[in-house]
């Protein structure tokens, strides 16, 4: 037998070993997801349990540290965010480009700051809050709490105008309420 004969009897080794286009397409399309789903299906249980043992203990405590991370962030950001935007009013007031923060209307101590302004106590007329505590945009509520006490209800007015307006901080503002209930109970 010739080789031009064996070539037409038998099948080429290279013919043999090229896959053929449409098998591969019917492999990789067709079959290899439908034995992932199979083996995906007998396996579900297994797999779950497996999850379920390793992260069920885990969940509780990551969650925490996560919302503690969040929170933490949050006060971080807000904390920062108002210390530029205060220093920035206050800039821009200094300036005279923006307007003093006047005393809160809704404050009820009207009667009250007309005897303080006659005892010389009142925030003096146009003032800052720098007038009433130095450097006041600068400081944190830690460091302002003990500055309340010694301020009278006009100043502890601007103070709370101030605080509402710029950085809203609930522990300054607290205080404030406090000293105010102290001095005039109901």
């Amino acid at each position: 037998m010739t080789d031009a004969e064996r070539s037409k009897s038998e099948p080429s080794a290279e013919s043999e070993d090229e896959p053929n286009p449409v098998d591969l397409a019917m492999d990789l399309f067709v079959f290899a997801p439908l034995g992932a789903l199979l083996e995906f299906s007998e396996r579900l249980p297994e797999l779950a349990k497996r999850g379920r043992e390793r992260f069920e203990t885990q969940a509780p405590t990551a969650k925490m540290v996560g919302q503690f991370a969040v929170g933490a962030g949050r006060k971080k950001v807000e904390d920062q965010l108002g210390d530029v935007i205060g220093k920035g009013k206050t800039f821009l007031q200094d300036l005279g480009v923006l307007p003093s923060d006047p005393p809160d209307p809704a404050d009820d101590g009207d009667a009250t700051d007309a005897g303080a302004e006659a005892d010389g106590d009142a925030a003096p007329s146009g003032g800052s809050i720098a007038d009433i505590i130095a450097g006041y945009a600068d400081l944190t509520a830690v460091n302002i709490m003990p500055l309340l006490s010694p301020l009278d209800r006009a100043q502890r007015a601007a103070v709370r105008a101030f605080e509402a307006a710029n950085r809203s901080r609930r522990t300054v503002i607290a205080r404030l309420d406090q000293l105010d209930d102290s001095e005039h109970p109901n």
